[in-house]
């Protein structure tokens, strides 16, 4: 089985998801996504836009997210350029 990863932009780190077993976390520039090799999911951010906002979800700004750590399966410290 074969494992595809799209990204819009650029991807600077990926994991293991850990909330989701079988999936694999990554940051998509400007934000953090989730994917299952058929599909992605986003969890934070937007690929395609960018700033400083706090914020859930869509919401949430993002400049570059260079790297992440899962503290728990349902926590992620994200850092942001």
């Amino acid at each position: 089985m074969k494992t595809f990863l799209h990204a819009q932009c650029c991807v600077y780190y990926l994991e293991r998801d850990l909330y989701m077993p079988g999936n694999i976390l990554f940051s998509d520039a400007h934000a953090l996504e989730t994917t299952n090799g058929s599909s992605t999911s986003l969890i934070a951010g937007s690929a395609t836009r960018y700033g400083y906002v706090e914020g859930v979800g869509t919401q949430a700004r993002f400049n570059y997210i260079r790297s992440f750590l899962q503290l728990l399966k349902n926590q992620v410290l994200i850092a942001d350029e």
